[in-house]
This record gives C-alpha cells, sequence and structure tokens, in this order.
C-alpha cells in the first residue's frame, strides 16, 4: 500500500500466492484502488494457475502455462483438456472451450 493508502498494489506472486485478491480486499476494506497488472488480470480473462488452484489440480508443465497464458492475453482461442468433472466447468470464460476429448482439441486448434 502506499504512504496515503490510497493504492493497495500486488507486488509478487499475484495469482497463486494471493496478492492480486488480497490487494483487492484492503482496497475494499479501507477505500483504496487496488492496483493490479497482471496480464490475465487487465484483460479480464481466465488465468489457467487460478483455474487450477480453484479446481485443485497439479500444474505438471510451468512452460506450457505460460505459453497457455499468453496465448489467452493475446486474445487468441485456447482448449481446454478435463479428464474429470470440474465444478463450474460450464461456465468458461470467452475464447476458451473445454473437452472431455482430447481429439476435439487438437481437431479445433486455432
Amino acid at each position: 500500500m502506499d504512504i496515503q493508502g490510497k493504492f493497495a498494489i500486488a507486488l509478487c506472486s499475484g495469482h497463486l500466492g494471493g496478492a492480486n485478491e488480497l490487494a483487492r480486499l484492503i482496497g475494499l476494506g479501507i477505500g483504496a484502488i487496488p492496483v493490479v497488472t497482471t496480464g490475465t488480470d487487465v484483460n479480464e480473462t481466465l488465468a489457467p494457475d487460478v483455474l487450477a488452484k480453484q479446481i485443485g489440480a497439479v500444474i505438471e508443465n510451468w512452460d506450457a502455462l505460460k505459453v497457455v497464458s499468453g496465448a489467452l492475453v493475446d486474445g487468441k482461442r485456447v482448449g481446454v483438456l478435463v479428464e474429470a468433472t470440474v465444478p463450474g466447468s460450464r461456465a468458461m470464460p470467452p475464447r476458451t472451450y473445454m473437452s472431455h476429448r482430447p481429439r476435439r482439441l487438437r481437431q479445433d486448434r486455432v
């Protein structure tokens, strides 16, 4: 937070560490403006690491996650393979779709 309490700033570990959410909560609590600069948050799109955290999934390939996040930030269409039923999976953000069949994701690749 800045010295005058005007801004609650997320500095590190925005998604998984919770800095973005903390900045929002502090802002709400004291009337400060939350400052969140993460690309997926700024563009109001899905953050794959946040989705993984919400559904209890383990991220096995962080390099691939960065590529997917970058594609979402750039406005590209991204498919998500889900091997099990995921709560809330019907409410995917724009440009994101979910499939239980890997073949469909490969065929629809953009």
